[in-house]
């Protein structure tokens, strides 16, 4: 509920839509791989640790 209650506050607040992508790693070199295929569909993305 934390990740869709951001993207609730990215709606209300700045009129962004945004979506909550969580992933099962907490390696870098794969969730560079991943931000990297997904960030041409994006305007944004906002990592959280």
């Amino acid at each position: 509920p934390v990740m869709e209650g951001k993207v609730m506050l990215f709606k209300e607040l700045a009129g962004i839509d945004a979506w909550p992508i969580c992933l099962g790693t907490q390696d870098p070199e794969e969730i560079v791989r991943v931000v990297r295929g997904i960030a041409p569909g994006f305007g944004g993305i906002n990592l959280e640790d």
